[in-house]
């Protein structure tokens, strides 16, 4: 099984600028990225496709579904993505 995407995943944590050495201004967003947790791998001879499911930060366990929950098999509750 072969992903190329490339991301990052994490939470926005402010705006700001920076300036070159020729003083333009360029707009930066800062995110925190923090460490990913595969918590499932797809694939096409089970469901039908090709994903990785990563979970980052975490959430409370009254803001999970019983679905996610299931998902995570007793582990910390995160805020996931499908990749």
């Amino acid at each position: 099984m072969k992903f190329s995407n490339k991301f990052i995943l994490g939470t926005k944590i402010s705006m700001t600028q920076t300036f070159d050495e020729k003083g333009v201004v360029h707009p930066v967003t800062a995110i925190k990225a923090g460490p990913l947790t595969v918590t499932a791998i797809k694939s096409v001879a089970t469901d039908g496709y090709n994903a990785v499911v990563v979970g980052f930060g975490e959430r409370g366990e009254k803001n999970i579904n019983k679905a996610q929950k299931g998902q995570m098999k007793g582990g910390k509750y995160m805020v996931f993505a499908r990749v």
